[in-house]
């Protein structure tokens, strides 16, 4: 159900669970095998935490309560922020040669657990513009 003429990648999934909170978050690849997630509520931008990922949940819990911003007490819903932030930040370093960065925003954390990434924009640098030239 979208639009022929748009051109999107990955999955379009529709926005019709209740949302507990919204997050931003921009990742872009740092040294080794780590992204770097810069994360924050959609309406508080400026209280943002930094941590590296892939991590545990238990290390995204204290990243997101230093700053205020952890979700609600559930274990579901944090558990699936961390395996979609965990998700993107192996995209992210799997294709770090032509990804600079993903931003997601908003990030939304489901009342009934689980989180919708409604919408990412993925900046790729002329590496990968060169590919497509090529092809």
């Amino acid at each position: 159900e979208r639009d022929p003429s748009a051109r999107l990648l990955g999955v379009h999934g529709t926005a019709e669970a209740a949302t507990a909170l919204c997050l931003r978050a921009t990742l872009r690849p740092i040294a080794g095998v780590w992204a770097l997630c810069d994360l924050a509520r959609s309406d508080d931008p400026a209280r943002s935490t930094l941590c590296a990922l892939p991590t545990t949940p238990e290390r995204t819990r204290a990243a997101l309560a230093r700053r205020g911003i952890g979700p609600s007490r559930a274990r579901a819903p944090l558990e699936a922020l961390v395996d979609a932030l965990n998700r993107t930040a192996v995209f992210v370093i799997d294709h770090r040669d032509a990804v600079t960065s993903v931003r997601i925003d908003p990030l939304a954390m489901l009342v009934g657990g689980g989180v919708e990434l409604r919408e990412a924009c993925v900046v790729v640098n002329d590496l990968f513009e060169r590919s497509l030239g090529a092809a």
